[in-house]
């Protein structure tokens, strides 16, 4: 029968529903129940465990890349550091505790804006090849701001023979008991080849070794081997050549010829891994005596003393590095 205007439906009591009929309820009341808040939880450690390897990797990547960016910026200020003076820096003061470097004198001269190009985003500051070679040589050189323990400040290093300025090095000057043939007679070929900077842990860098990341002391061989620091993904490192381009260097170990040395050089073609003081090629000594010892200037050499760091050091200029 119709209901007549005004009359209202009776409520259906709940005991008067039928048997069998669900009453939905809405899904937000719900909850997850433990079983599936575990299968969620193992779902999202599972991708992040995938997903995380490669992150890294691709986050430590964009560091080299803008690691090499920072030495590109160095190569410029070295080169015109150079068309100034006809020469490149000194690699530092030979200074302690405190040691001042080119970087600083490269600040100081303007040639860099501020101090914070010199530093790596991968280099710990100081890497632990950087502290164990102050500690293995004795030398005391505490890194800037004290908290960090020891080492030499930045974290890249100038290439030798071409921070002493050796194809003007006097032939009288060499070993005891040697009478020294101009050592460095194509420093302007090359430039493509021959290594100026790298990403390293000293001032100077003299070789390609990297026996200290396998087992060796850091100044294995010699003292002067080691200094490259191979700080990123697959043992690779930034250089900076002598024309200018920065390219990234792997160390590939297990290979019969870690390094190419015919492709990138510190001094000539060919050379050792371990080159230093003493070796010669084809009658051509590599440097062993700074630039300071050349014809007249800086220390009675040649070499412009606006490009020694220890200039600045002994009469009190460094106005620009405040840091030490």
């Amino acid at each position: 029968m119709p209901m007549h205007a005004g009359a209202t439906r009776a409520a259906v009591p709940v005991s008067g529903r039928r048997k069998g009929v669900r009453v939905s309820r809405p899904w937000g009341k719900r909850g997850f129940s433990l079983p599936e808040l575990l299968v969620v939880i193992g779902v999202i450690a599972l991708l992040l465990a995938i997903l995380a390897p490669p992150l890294k990797l691709a986050h430590r990547q964009a560091l080299s890349t803008r690691c090499g960016a920072q030495l590109q910026q160095i190569g410029l200020a070295l080169h015109a550091a150079r068309d100034d003076s006809r020469f490149y820096p000194l690699w530092d003061d030979n200074g302690r505790p405190k040691r001042y470097t080119w970087v600083d004198l490269l600040v100081q001269r303007t040639y860099l804006g501020n101090c914070a190009v010199g530093y790596c985003p991968e280099d710990p500051c100081p890497s632990p090849l950087n502290t164990e070679r102050v500690g293995a040589l004795k030398l005391g050189i505490v890194y800037p701001g004290g908290q960090n323990g020891l080492g030499i400040d930045y974290s890249y290093g100038l290439a030798m023979p071409l921070s002493a300025a050796a194809w003007a090095q006097r032939s009288s000057v060499g070993p005891a008991g040697t009478s020294r043939p101009p050592p460095f007679v194509d420093y302007d070929r090359y430039t493509a080849q021959r290594v100026l900077a790298a990403e390293g842990n000293w001032s100077v860098l003299y070789n390609f070794s990297a026996d200290a990341l396998f087992g060796h002391s850091v100044v294995f061989p010699t003292r002067y081997d080691n200094t490259i620091d191979w700080r990123h993904p697959n043992t690779t490192s930034n250089l900076l050549f002598q024309d200018g381009h920065v390219s990234a260097l792997r160390y590939v170990a297990d290979a019969e010829m870690p390094v190419n040395t015919m492709r990138q050089f510190f001094c000539y073609a060919g050379e050792s891994l371990h080159i230093g003081p003493g070796d010669q090629a084809d009658g051509n000594y590599y440097p062993d005596v700074p630039a300071a010892t050349l014809e007249s200037g800086e220390g009675g050499g040649a070499f412009p003393r606006e490009m020694s760091p220890g200039y600045y050091t002994r009469n009190m200029l460094w106005t620009r590095i405040l840091h030490k």
